[in-house]
Order: structure tokens, then sequence, then C-alpha cells
């Protein structure tokens, strides 16, 4: 049974992990410090695999996700991006946003969640695609 996503079982590849690790290096601007130590402490537990031995249904960087609302019809499409190329009104969350690491590493089935202004959602995680670095395509 799904469970609700932890950072205990965020999977990410070697080199989402080294340009991850960069940025949480980085001095953070003020509005991002509290996502960025929160990202730091998820790379200390993430599991570590190869870009080619990534299964599928694992959200790695530069992915899209399907989630659907665990109260509602509702359902959202998703690209998991760097903060330079994040806009979300296209849907192209930041991996410094609430969104962004929640989603980082779950894998197909997983069940996710986030505070927005309005309190707690909750997602389920429907469909993942593609994954660059799994084609090789690495960004």
């Amino acid at each position: 049974m799904p469970l609700w996503h932890s950072p205990s079982d965020i999977y990410v590849t070697k080199p989402d992990y080294a340009r991850l690790t960069q940025l949480v290096q980085q001095e953070p601007p003020p509005t991002a410090a509290v996502a960025v130590a929160a990202l730091r402490r998820a790379l200390t537990q993430a599991h570590l695999i190869n870009s080619y031995d990534i299964v599928p249904g694992v959200a790695t960087m530069n992915c899209c996700l399907t989630l659907r609302s665990l109260t509602s019809s509702e359902e959202q499409q998703l690209t998991l991006v760097y903060p330079p190329a994040a806009d979300p009104v296209h849907g192209r969350i930041s991996i410094l946003s609430a969104e962004g690491l929640a989603i980082l590493g779950v894998r197909l089935g997983d069940k996710v969640r986030w505070l927005t202004p309005q309190g707690a959602v909750g997602y389920r995680v429907e469909a993942i695609l593609p994954q660059p670095e799994a084609t090789g395509i690495l960004s």
C-alpha cells in the first residue's frame, strides 16, 4: 500500500544529487532558506541510483508527473525543475517549492502532501514521464 512520501524513501540519480548538492551549498535567498534546509535534509537520506539504473515510475529532475487529488477529482501535471527554469503558471515547479520538495524521488502510486496557504493538500502520483536521465538526456 502506498505511503505518504517522506525523505526516507527518496530515490535520486547521482547527477541530480550532484547538482542538488551544489544548489544547497550556495547561499540561499532569505525566502528560500527553509526550502534549502529541507532539501539538504532530504538529500542526506536519499537512495542514490545511477541514471541508467533508474526504474520506470520514479520522479527525477525534469520529469513530468500527473497527480490526482485525494479529496476531489482534480488532476494536475507538474514538471520538476531547477529554480531558474521554474514557471508555476505553466506547471514547471521548482525543487525549492513545497510541491517540488514533496515529489522529488517519489514513485508511481505514492501519496504526497504539502502545505499551501489554505492548508495541507494530498495527491496520489498517477503517472511519471518521461525520465530524462533514463533515456540518456541529462539536463
